[in-house]
Parts: C-alpha cells; structure tokens; sequence
C-alpha cells in the first residue's frame, strides 16, 4: 500500500493488468445480470465475451513473462502485447454484436417509454466499459512500445 495519495499516483508499470482485470469484473457483473443479458442470450454473447477477456488476460501475463535477452525473445514479447491488442478489438466487436442483437430496441427506445431507465443503465454500463477497452489498449501500445532488449549483468 502507498503512502501517496491516489491522484498523485503515477500510472504503475502493471496498469495494463489491473485495467484488464477491471475489464473482467465490469463484464462479468454487467453481462451475467438478468436486467442486462436475458439467459436466452448469455450462451451467444455472455459467456465467449468472458472467455475472450480471460484469454486477452492470460496473454497479457505470458507476454509480461518473457524477458527479452535476444532479438527473438522481444520479438515475442511484442508479439504478445500485440496479440493482446487485437483480442481487445474482438472483445470490443463481441459487445457491439450483442448492442445489435440484444439491445438495440432498448436503445432506440424514447424518454418516457417504460424502457427508457434501462436505456440509460445499459448506455452507462456500455460506455463505461468501452472506456475501460480503450485505455487498455493504449496501456498496452505502450508497453509494446516501451519493449527493449535487456542486458545481461
């Protein structure tokens, strides 16, 4: 724990980690809600939008894990920031599908209609985690960037 106060924090060398497992916690409660994902639709959407961000989690740890001694081995690590980076992308595809699919008469609906307060929970839940999308992949831009050789001592 730091001494420091949160908003003087600088942005720590595993924030892309900490955000990827925020993505997770923000998806799971959001899409295994019955208000928000009906049951009928969570084996379509719900649960490989999960899987994809435990895959883009498990990704973002191997890369992490790698060392770069050699040209090879920060090839790889790069690789697999990049790797991570597109699963982010077809996380972000997934939800728009399920936008498309799930609720988008919800969406349309007009303020005033019963529909309307689930309208702005889904919109708010929505963007949030569509922020939470973005940010980790300019994290992991970064990282992918920030990748040098390291010296052997």
């Amino acid at each position: 724990m730091s001494n420091v106060l949160e908003r003087f924090r600088g942005i720590s060398e595993m924030e892309f980690y900490q955000n990827a497992i925020k993505i997770r916690h923000e998806m799971s409660h959001f899409l295994m809600s019955e208000k928000n994902m009906p049951k009928r639709w969570r084996s379509v959407y719900a649960y490989p939008i999960i899987n994809k961000v435990q895959e883009m989690i498990d990704t973002i740890m191997d890369a992490n894990r790698i060392v770069a001694y050699s040209p090879e081995l920060l090839n790889d690590r790069k690789q697999g920031f990049q790797d991570a980076i597109e699963l982010t992308d077809k996380i972000f595809e997934r939800l728009q599908g399920a936008v498309q699919d799930v609720w988008w008469d919800m969406l349309h609906s007009e303020p005033g209609s019963p529909g309307y307060q689930n309208r702005l929970r889904i919109e708010k839940h929505v963007a949030e985690i569509g922020v939470l999308l973005e940010y980790e992949e300019r994290l992991l831009k970064g990282c992918k960037y920030k990748s040098k050789l390291v010296k052997r001592k």
